[in-house]
C-alpha cells in the first residue's frame, strides 16, 4: 500500500502541511517494503485548483492513502471519487502519521458538505438575502 504524506520539507521528520495542495513535498511511503520517495508539488503556488492537481500528482504515483492536516472538498470528493481513501492527522511529523495510520488511530476525512451540495457564492455590495 502506498501512503502520501504532505509535508513541509524534504524530510521523513518532517511535520505535516497544514493544507494538502499547498504543501511544498508529498512523502511517498510504501508499507510493503517501508521505502519511501519524497516529490516536490509543483502545483503548491498554483493561482487557483493547488488540491485537484496535487490529487492527480497522487494518482500519477499510485497512493492508496492520503494523510493530511487538511484538504478542499473538492479535492477530497476527487480522491474518494477514484477509490484514495484520506485521512486527518493532527501536528506531527510524518513517521508518527504513519505509526498512527498503522495503529488505526486516525479518522477518515469526511466532506464538510457532505449532506448538501449548497455552494457559498459571493454577491454584489447592497445585495440581500432573500
Amino acid at each position: 500500500m502506498i501512503i502520501a504524506l504532505a509535508v513541509e520539507k524534504n524530510s521523513i521528520d518532517s511535520y505535516l502541511f497544514s493544507v494538502f495542495g499547498r504543501c511544498k513535498y508529498i512523502l511517498l511511503y510504501n508499507s510493503g517494503d517501508n521505502s519511501r520517495r519524497i516529490i516536490p508539488n509543483p502545483f503548491s503556488a498554483a493561482f487557483d485548483g493547488a488540491g485537484i492537481q496535487a490529487s492527480q500528482l497522487l494518482i500519477e504515483n499510485n497512493c492508496d492513502v492520503l494523510i493530511a492536516n487538511n484538504i478542499g472538498n473538492h479535492a477530497l470528493a476527487f480522491l474518494n471519487s477514484v477509490g484514495v481513501k484520506v485521512y486527518k492527522s493532527g501536528v506531527v511529523t510524518a513517521s508518527t502519521a504513519i505509526a498512527l495510520f498503522d495503529e488505526g488511530k486516525l479518522e477518515e476525512a469526511e466532506s464538510k458538505n457532505a449532506d448538501k451540495r449548497e455552494r457559498v457564492r459571493y454577491r454584489k455590495r447592497g445585495s440581500q438575502r432573500k
